[in-house]
């Protein structure tokens, strides 16, 4: 997967949900290699 993509996973993920931060980027690292 492109870092690029990640990152912007990352970015969307922190955005989306700042209180539940880890629930939004835990379905997101599962979908990682």
């Amino acid at each position: 997967m492109n870092s690029t993509v990640m990152i912007a996973i990352h970015q969307m993920a922190l955005v989306h949900s700042r209180g539940k931060r880890r629930d939004a980027i835990d379905p997101m690292v599962r979908m990682l290699p």
